[in-house]
């Protein structure tokens, strides 16, 4: 049976009829009025589980759910992000529970959910779920990514090496052609077509994503360069510009809340006090990976 309240990740929405011809721009909105949508559906349904139907029989109940703890951090590595679950009292804890976080991939991690287990809490109203990853120094893919080129990005360069001549004054649309930064092991990544420029005085002042596309599931890593070759830059343009990608160039995983309430996993979850609980939630946040 078909939960309503599963969360569809980002690759599974743009495959819908109709996402699927929207321009990127309007499948990135699309996405996210969807993901309102299905929070205030959900939220719906949580005020009517704890205080409509079951009035009178849960004295306890999940009053929020949040992420915390570290960062995302998807280069560096992480020990302890955190999902944070708030009772309206106290509780007792047996075994590994666990919640499962959606993993949308828009940053091209490898899963589409994140698995954070029981830490610690148990005896008082708050609880501690943890999820870890290990540091992966080069792109190559961990479970939460952040690899992936933002097409909403337009920037300023900030750190290049320039030597164009001859170019005409314009905006152009161009290739960056990808190469391996300061990262050792860098093994994926790839050219990134239609991407679009400004040219004043043989100087590239704007670089706008907005239309950029990459290779299907090519990955990036702050360090690595993208050139542009002065000969797209007016009909005597020579030279290259060389501009090397940053951490806010890049787009990564976000993990949301999916589910309505925590596995068990064999364990229990009980009222320090005695009496009935209430295991269900509504998703109150999100946390976005970063190439860090």
């Amino acid at each position: 049976m078909y939960n309503i309240f599963d969360e569809l990740s980002w690759p599974q929405f743009v495959k819908l009829n109709g996402i699927d011809k929207m321009p990127l721009n309007e499948q990135v909105s699309a996405y996210n009025q969807y993901l309102y949508n299905l929070d205030v559906a959900r939220q719906n349904w949580i005020t009517y589980q704890n205080k409509g139907s079951l009035s009178g029989e849960i004295n306890n109940y999940i009053t929020s759910v949040n992420f915390g703890g570290d960062e995302l951090t998807t280069i560096s590595g992480f020990s302890d992000a955190q999902i944070i679950v708030t009772f309206d009292r106290s509780v007792e804890v047996t075994g590994t529970p666990y919640i499962d976080a959606s993993n949308q991939q828009q940053g091209l991690g490898a899963d589409s959910t994140t698995r954070y287990s029981y830490s610690s809490g148990g005896g008082t109203d708050t609880l501690i779920f943890v999820y870890q990853q290990a540091a992966a120094v080069t792109n190559t893919q961990s479970d939460v990514g952040a690899y992936a080129i933002k097409v909403s990005f337009n920037t300023t360069p900030t750190t290049f090496t320039n030597t164009l001549s001859g170019c005409t004054n314009g905006t152009y649309t161009v290739t960056g052609t990808w190469a391996a930064g300061t990262v050792t092991g860098d093994t994926s990544g790839g050219n990134v077509s239609n991407i679009q420029v400004t040219v004043v005085s043989n100087a590239i002042t704007n670089i706008n994503f907005a239309l950029a596309t990459t290779a299907s599931g090519k990955r990036f890593t702050p360090g690595n360069t993208l050139t542009i070759q002065g000969s797209s830059l007016g009909a005597e343009g020579a030279g290259t510009y060389v501009f090397t990608i940053q951490t806010s160039m890049l787009l990564g995983d976000v993990n949301g809340l999916t589910g309505t309430s925590i596995t068990l996993n064999g364990g229990t979850i009980t009222n320090t006090e005695g009496g009935n609980i209430s295991l269900a939630y509504t998703e109150t946040d999100r946390k976005t990976a970063i190439a860090s």
